[in-house]
């Protein structure tokens, strides 16, 4: 398997590493700025009826727009790559999202290159193969470290148990899971 991505010049990786950043901050943004409705009248109690209410559909809007703003900017940026990389060269991309450990599950970024790429949506790294989720990592360096581990990864999988994902698991973890059975019935 060969990375032709890895060719992207350093600057174009900062750009990814940034966007993914900013949707983190869109997010966070969207969450701390989010109003409260209270009617004075009636207290707290109201603004918790209101919030139940009408709190989930406007929260639920507020991220919608975000993400389209984020996202849409993204596939701009993401688009004008693919041109300039040619199909070949994107038929072999992979790509790093850099963000927190909280947001991993659904994290917008990822769904976004998990769709583009046509991935699967996994549980932890149990389906990454071309699109790799990175906790707390910011700097094209080490994400680019993290990338050939996974990729050499893959292909001792391939070699060891003919899956390019079983060692994205504990090597244990079957034996571990019987044993636990044994251990602590239920």
């Amino acid at each position: 398997m060969r990375a032709t991505w890895l060719q992207l010049d350093p600057r174009s990786l900062r750009l990814i590493l940034l966007l993914v950043w900013a949707v983190l901050v869109a997010a966070l943004l969207t969450y701390v700025l989010k109003p409260h409705y209270l009617d004075y009248r009636q207290g707290v109690a109201s603004r918790q009826l209101l919030e139940n209410r009408v709190g989930d559909e406007v929260q639920l809007a507020r991220d919608i727009a975000s993400a389209r703003l984020e996202i849409d900017e993204l596939h701009k940026t993401v688009m004008n790559w693919k041109e300039q990389m040619g199909e070949e060269n994107w038929e072999n991309i992979h790509v790093v999202v850099c963000a927190a450990h909280q947001g991993r599950y659904r994290e917008a970024t990822l769904q976004y290159f998990q769709k583009l790429l046509g991935e699967e949506e996994g549980l932890a790294a149990e389906m990454e193969n071309r699109v790799i989720y990175a906790e707390h990592i910011d700097e094209t360096k080490a994400a680019m470290d993290l990338l050939a581990r996974h990729l050499v990864d893959q292909r001792a999988s391939i070699d060891l148990f003919g899956s390019c994902t079983r060692l994205q698991r504990d090597l244990m973890s079957d034996g571990a899971r019987e044993y636990l059975k044994e251990l602590l019935p239920e």
